[in-house]
């Protein structure tokens, strides 16, 4: 029996990650926690921030301005903050791709993982706390890892809890 080993080549390419960016703590996070873990690989990033359709169409409703000229002020203040984020971050060192696009943001994110061949997607996992929606349908990380055919590295938000030291070794004293 032939057992298949990763050649050294496989183990140097760079780490493409597609990492779903809403600007939220619990996104930084997990961006920072992907990061650390995976320094001394080179990598690819893609930011994707997805602006959900039913948050423009929402709020075109109530908007004094044109439909063009709002999308156009939300693209533009996504890509600023996007901009601000890799600056704050410091995210040099490797190539880097940002995106801001609309539709919807499970099915965006499947989308660009695809399209760029992403070896997995970060996420961070805020909980569905006041949205009824997400809690019979599930969030947007619960949709994107139902529907999803690429590994999905889910950050949950860090824990209040204070964690006891850990002991070395097992002892009676």
């Amino acid at each position: 029996m032939e057992v298949a080993m990763k050649s050294d080549e496989n183990l140097l390419h760079p780490l493409r990650l597609l990492v779903a960016v809403d600007f939220s703590d619990c996104c930084n996070e997990a961006l920072k926690t992907v990061l650390g873990l995976l320094k001394p690989r080179q990598m690819e990033l893609v930011l994707l921030h997805v602006i959900e359709n039913r948050m423009i169409n929402e709020c075109v409703k109530y908007c004094t301005d044109e439909e063009g000229e709002f999308k156009k002020h939300v693209f533009t203040t996504n890509r600023e903050k996007l901009d601000t984020m890799v600056e704050k971050e410091k995210l040099t060192g490797f190539a880097l791709q940002k995106i801001v696009c609309q539709g919807v943001a499970y099915r965006e994110i499947n989308r660009f993982a695809e399209k760029f061949d992403v070896d997995f997607v970060v996420m961070g996992s805020c909980g569905m706390a006041g949205d009824p929606e997400a809690i019979f349908f599930g969030g947007t990380t619960e949709r994107v890892m139902r529907f999803i055919t690429r590994p999905v590295f889910c950050i949950p938000p860090k824990s209040e809890k204070k964690k006891e030291p850990r002991m070395p070794f097992p002892s009676n004293s």
